[in-house]
């Protein structure tokens, strides 16, 4: 049963030197059951669906534990890797690889990844998972999915970034016990990729990480039917209209 949907819209701009991240936040919203769930007892929970994974970094930052990652120089001395099929993402020939750790206990993922096949090698696409031997402080499964898109049209100010970020898990309730648990889903969609641009420093001139413009939290349906990325799935669309009946039934309120 799904008892939560956040969406939220925002810009995010970086500065390499000096080294800044500001995001700005256009739209949020939160659809909850506010009177049976307590966002706040399960803050933890939701808080873990919104880690940054780079498989890029050698060491991947997991809750309370670093795992190694399959892309890590380190790799091939940690994991076993199998070729399984080639394929053509966006025109470009990939291999398809799964990989495993050698040793089960050792903190490393196991997935598939795909691989391009001309000069760069860059990882287009990957699928990892935690290895079941592994206990993850009250995980009981983990899945991270992202995909990469090449963005700008001219060669020197083109590069391969993340399009797509997908984060699957399943939290126990209680330690020990698999059969009662939350299941939660973060997708994340990054478009309109704006490369080498000049930001002006007024955009960076707030000691604040995120800034949300006034009535963010307010906007309406059609302001999120024009911006999402990625239209609510039946079962997303549903929770709102199950709210909406329960609310009006004295009984339930």
């Amino acid at each position: 049963m799904l008892l939560f949907l956040r969406e939220s819209l925002s810009d995010v701009y970086y500065r390499q030197s000096p080294q800044a991240r500001k995001e700005y936040f256009h739209g949020e919203r939160n659809v909850v059951f506010k009177d049976i769930f307590d966002l706040q007892g399960i803050s933890y929970f939701i808080n873990s669906l919104y880690m940054d994974v780079n498989f890029y970094n050698n060491a991947v930052d997991l809750l309370t534990m670093q795992f190694t990652s399959p892309l890590s120089s380190i790799a091939p001395n940690l994991y076993r890797f199998y070729i399984q099929d080639t394929v053509k993402i966006d025109s470009t020939p990939c291999v398809h690889l799964y990989f495993a750790p050698r040793n089960k206990t050792d903190l490393a993922f196991i997935g598939h990844l795909w691989v391009a096949i001309d000069s760069t090698y860059a990882l287009r696409k990957i699928e990892a998972g935690i290895p079941k031997d592994i206990n993850l402080n009250w995980v009981n499964e983990m899945e991270i999915s992202q995909e990469y898109s090449w963005v700008g049209d001219a060669p020197d100010n083109r590069a391969l970034m993340l399009s797509k970020d997908e984060i699957f898990m399943d939290f126990g309730l209680f330690r020990g016990d698999s059969t009662r648990s939350l299941l939660g889903n973060k997708t994340t969609s990054y478009q309109k990729y704006e490369l080498n641009k000049p930001l002006p420093d007024s955009l960076f001139n707030t000691p604040l990480a995120a800034i949300r413009d006034v009535g963010a939290e307010s906007r309406d349906s059609t302001f999120w039917r024009r911006n999402r990325h990625i239209a609510l799935s039946r079962t997303e669309k549903g929770l709102e209209r199950t709210l909406d009946t329960l609310y009006k039934n004295r009984s339930f309120r």
